[in-house]
């Protein structure tokens, strides 16, 4: 299994735990990542994605969504209520601490 693939399942199991719908978690991964990694070259993206999400915040009377949420949801105003995990009883964070762990081994 390859690095990358590790921080996939990473943000799959993290967002399942967060409570965001399937089809954000897809998106973020498929779409979000790729992009973000690389901001100049996707300046227009990044805006018109950021311009769409402060506006449905706007229009539902919040400063922000809280988590990258996908086009389709924006569209269709479907903005789910965030879980938040205690550290220390959520396995989220355990994997996220053996992924670091395993990172910073190999740097």
């Amino acid at each position: 299994m390859t690095k990358g693939r590790r921080w996939q399942y990473y943000d799959i199991y993290s967002g399942k735990c967060s409570g965001f719908p399937d089809c954000c978690i897809r998106w973020f991964i498929d779409e979000w990542i790729h992009r973000a990694w690389k901001p100049a070259d996707n300046a227009d993206f990044i805006q018109k994605y950021n311009d769409s999400a402060n506006q449905l915040a706007h229009e539902l009377g919040k400063k922000h969504i809280g988590y990258i949420i996908c086009p389709k949801c924006i569209e269709s105003k479907n903005l789910v209520k965030m879980n938040t995990c205690k550290k220390d009883k959520c396995t989220c964070h355990k994997l996220l601490d053996l992924l670091c762990k395993e990172r910073d081994e190999n740097l």
